[in-house]
């Protein structure tokens, strides 16, 4: 028997996240009008992050009925996004899934009836530099990645991902205040660094659960944590390609966030 979601809930899930898709790479609408003048179309879906019964995807013996169509264990979706959920559950493991609730939740609370920065009522001028700071602390992901010799994207440098992880660990979970030069109190531009550092956090978590084995001048293996291992080296398994691919796109997807960041504050 599956422990579906009430009427209430699918309605609140999709209200809380403005009726888009949660996944940040998508943030598709989920309704729109019909040509019935009356009614309207619906694109989304109320998907369990645990399944709603046993076999399901994520499936968590430990809930009980009540846990398992409470809010707190959904997340709305396009309809292609929940299908590709379930249908790939090791590519979106639950905390995943929480990560993008979490983040298109503080993205709809950003938007919702939020001026854009030209009409905000803030000094223009300092928001601005908080935003060129930020987008300047990420300046060597793409020095490395595009400007050394390792600008065919085939390794994430080690040096880069310590970097990469420090930012992570300084910026990701702390509070906007008026003492952090980097952070704009401008929701315009701290949706875009919201989404960011949520792409950064993604990154950095899964690069550290794959742990990729580098071989070193010694013939030895030791762990590294990097995007491409050297296909000369090291002939990663189907599996590991497509965690790869996953990894790269996770890279590019948080350099072109960051190039739109950057625009913006220099427009």
């Amino acid at each position: 028997m599956r422990d579906d979601f009430t009427a209430a809930t699918i309605q609140t899930m999709r209200q809380r996240v403005s009726e888009k898709c949660s996944n940040p790479s998508c943030r598709a609408p989920t309704s729109g009008p019909s040509t019935e003048p009356n009614k309207r179309l619906n694109g989304g879906r109320a998907a369990h992050i645990t399944a709603a019964s046993p076999g399901g995807p994520r499936y968590n013996s430990f809930l009980d009925p009540e846990q398992r169509k409470d809010i707190s264990n959904g997340i709305w979706l396009c309809i292609s996004c929940a299908w590709k959920i379930d249908s790939n559950e090791q590519l979106y493991p639950v905390q995943l899934l929480l990560d993008w609730k979490s983040q298109a939740e503080n993205l709809a609370h950003n938007e919702w009836c939020i001026p854009t920065i030209q009409h905000g009522g803030w000094n223009t001028g300092e928001e601005l530099e908080k935003a060129r700071s930020f987008v300047f602390a990420f300046g060597f992901l793409r020095e490395a990645t595009f400007w050394t010799k390792y600008r065919d994207g085939s390794v994430l440098p080690y040096d880069c991902f310590m970097k990469l992880q420090w930012l992570r660990n300084n910026y990701v979970g702390q509070n906007w205040n008026t003492r952090n030069k980097h952070w704009s109190f401008n929701p315009s531009i701290k949706s875009k660094q919201d989404y960011i550092l949520f792409l950064l956090n993604h990154l950095v978590y899964q690069i550290q659960q794959q742990k990729w084995l580098t071989v070193v001048n010694n013939g030895n293996y030791e762990q590294r944590d990097i995007i491409f291992p050297f296909v000369n080296r090291y002939y990663p398994t189907e599996i590991e390609n497509h965690l790869i691919q996953s990894n790269k796109s996770a890279l590019f997807e948080l350099l072109e966030a960051i190039d739109e960041l950057r625009k913006q504050v220099d427009a």
